[in-house]
């Protein structure tokens, strides 16, 4: 399972945090290996043109402990969290570390294509990254892969088009020699190991010019040469011969006339043609040169393709980044326009509270009114009820003095009858006793009209305390009400604070996350000028690769033509050798046959003596012939 950390540096001034992954988990000494890796690689991306490059080491690494806000050393993987936060302390003794906050983790500049492995860095620059054999589980990856390129772009192509090798020039005297164009069935063949063996020198034997030319010469390895390897390669060198001049120089070579040239029949043939050697071997030589240079044109245009591809991707994270800081600033301006919102939403609670609070304080002394009322109706309707019980009691106190006036009169009525004696008196008595009857009655009528105005007051106040009763429970429900609303309103009111709170929090977290985006979109803005930089300066060294390549076709044009007249001249003069050498054979064979016949004459014929001191054939022999 993949195990991911971030990891942090110093890089010309600026803190760098890199998200590395890998493919389990690591240990203390893998971690470092990668961060060197991958920081050095950042650091050859990363460096401004006017500063000379940063050599990136590790001291030591630091792991940051969230749960205590403290950095500790790292001494053991048991330490490695998730996508821990780690810093890198660097080797460097002129290191200072810079006070900027680390920035959030992102990918490295190039991901890694396999666990180990960094792709290859820009040009002039070796990235030293292997990767530790823990994670990837086979020996280290060399540090650049090979850039396989083809000798020729199509089959029979020119060999002017081939580029000149930076390796250092031959000497003069090896500039008359022609390296002619190489098609693929020629040159695609020629091994990596030969031309690392025999590379570019100021002088080569002779031997190993010949080893070399029938080692590259010999296609299937049978340590033989046979025609067509012979014709293919003089063909692909662009060596401009006939077909007859080539049979006949292949059989010329061919001393055993077995159809096949052995290394001691290609060693003595070439020991006579030795400019058409050194045109062989030179032009092979310079097909390896062509395919060096082809190879570091290659490289430069991987390099150029990896600045524009690095430019493509700044702007690419410009316009990421500036689309982020447009985000985040929408995003502040609605989070700023909700607290508008929010903090009126605020004014308005507040408002309806201070309303609210004086319908509360008017509402209380309603019913404080209300209740003062409704004691004095109480108190009114007491006095009321007394009123009522003492008219009462006088209606009774006066019915009483009735009931006993009435008994008085009949005992005075009796007491007439029986005392007419005292008529007289009796009839005073009974004209006072009718007019206290009179009296009485007329007190016991205004009693009466005193109880029922007394009860007519009593339901008067009954209904008044009925009212002020109604009154004071309409009152305290309004309280009540009222006293809800508040709750209510001091519950949204701590609602809207808090929301308010969370959304200043918010605008804090935006304008940090709106200034770590305008930082990376500087540092990306500074990327691409940059990645601008460094592809202009790619583009130059290609023009300046490509002239070179003119400059080269241009040179070897000349250098072929003057080639060509030197090994015509060389095939003639040695078909006119070989001429005259066979002309010599010959008439050396028909001066011994002639001698041999002049010898069984008898010696009377030539008049006597010592036939061995008058020969001529002493005379032929006695010439050297001449060396060849």
């Amino acid at each position: 399972m993949p195990f991911h950390l971030n990891v942090a540096a110093d890089l010309y001034g600026v803190k760098v945090n890199l998200e590395l992954e890998f493919p389990q988990f690591p240990t203390v000494a893998d971690v470092i290996a990668t961060a060197q890796a991958v920081f050095s690689y950042e650091s050859s991306v990363l460096r401004p043109p006017h500063l000379p490059l940063q050599t990136f080491s590790v001291s030591r690494l630091q792991i940051y402990r969230d749960d205590e806000g403290t950095w500790h050393d790292v001494v053991s993987p048991s330490q490695f969290r998730e996508f821990g936060q780690l810093y890198i302390i660097q080797g460097d003794p002129s290191f200072q570390e810079s006070r900027q906050q680390i920035l959030p983790a992102r990918k490295p500049s190039r991901p890694q294509t396999t666990p180990g492995i960094m792709p290859s860095s820009p040009a002039g620059i070796a990235s030293p990254y292997r990767g530790p054999s823990s994670l990837s589980g086979v020996p280290t990856s060399p540090v650049r892969p090979p850039v396989t390129v083809a000798a020729t772009a199509t089959s029979g192509a020119s060999y002017h088009s081939m580029p000149r090798a930076t390796s250092p020039p031959r000497s003069a005297a090896s500039h008359h020699v022609s390296a002619a164009a190489a098609s693929p069935s020629a040159a695609a063949h020629i091994s990596a190991a030969a031309l690392q063996r025999y590379a570019p020198r100021e002088t080569v034997a002779a031997h190993e010019k010949i080893r070399f030319v029938f080692e590259e010469m010999d296609r299937n390895g049978n340590r033989l040469i046979e025609p067509e390897e012979f014709r293919e390669m003089l063909r692909g060198l662009n060596i401009d011969f006939s077909s007859a001049t080539v049979t006949d120089l292949f059989r010329k070579a061919d001393v055993d006339r077995d159809g096949v040239l052995s290394m001691a029949e290609f060693t003595q043939f070439f020991s006579a043609y030795t400019t058409l050697l050194d045109s062989l071997y030179y032009r092979l030589r310079d097909i390896a040169e062509a395919r060096q240079l082809q190879t570091e044109l290659s490289g430069e245009r991987g390099n150029l393709d990896s600045c524009l591809e690095r430019r493509a991707r700044s702007i690419q994270m410009i316009q990421e980044s500036s689309a982020i800081v447009d985000q985040q600033a929408h995003k502040l301006r609605n989070t700023e326009g909700d607290r508008a919102i929010k903090a009126a939403r605020e004014n308005e609670l507040r408002n309806l509270m201070g309303q609210c609070d004086e319908d509360l304080r008017l509402a209380a002394a309603q019913r404080t009114d209300a209740s003062n009322d409704y004691e004095l109706q109480r108190q009114r309707e007491s006095q009321a009820q007394n009123l009522g019980l003492a008219a009462q009691r006088d209606s009774s106190e006066a019915e009483r003095r009735v009931v006993n006036d009435q008994n008085q009169l009949q005992a005075a009525q009796e007491k007439e009858r029986q005392l007419q004696a005292l008529l007289l008196e009796a009839q005073r008595e009974v004209e006072r006793q009718h007019k206290l009857l009179y009296d009485a009655q007329l007190g016991l009528a205004q009693t009466r009209d005193r109880e029922k105005a007394a009860f007519m007051a009593i339901d008067a106040a009954q209904k008044d305390l009925q009212r002020s009763n109604d009154r004071l429970s309409l009152c305290e429900r309004e309280v009540i009400l009222k006293n809800e609303r508040q709750k209510e309103l001091n519950k949204v009111l701590g609602e809207v604070q808090l929301e308010l709170q969370r959304l200043a929090q918010r605008v804090d977290d935006d304008r940090r996350d709106l200034a770590a985006c305008e930082d990376r979109d500087r540092h990306n803005r500074q990327l691409a000028q940059d990645a601008d930089a460094a592809v202009h300066l790619q583009e130059r060294t290609l023009h300046e690769k490509d002239q070179e390549i003119i400059l080269f076709s241009q040179r070897r044009a000349a250098m072929e033509l003057q080639e060509k007249p030197l090994l015509e001249q060389e095939v003639r003069l040695r078909e006119q050798r070989d001429n005259l050498e066979e002309k010599e054979i010959r008439l050396r064979r028909e001066a011994v046959n002639y001698f041999d016949g002049s010898r069984a004459v008898p010696g009377s014929a030539t008049g006597g003596g010592n036939p061995s001191a008058s020969s001529p054939m002493t005379t032929f022999r006695s010439v050297s012939p001449p060396r060849r």
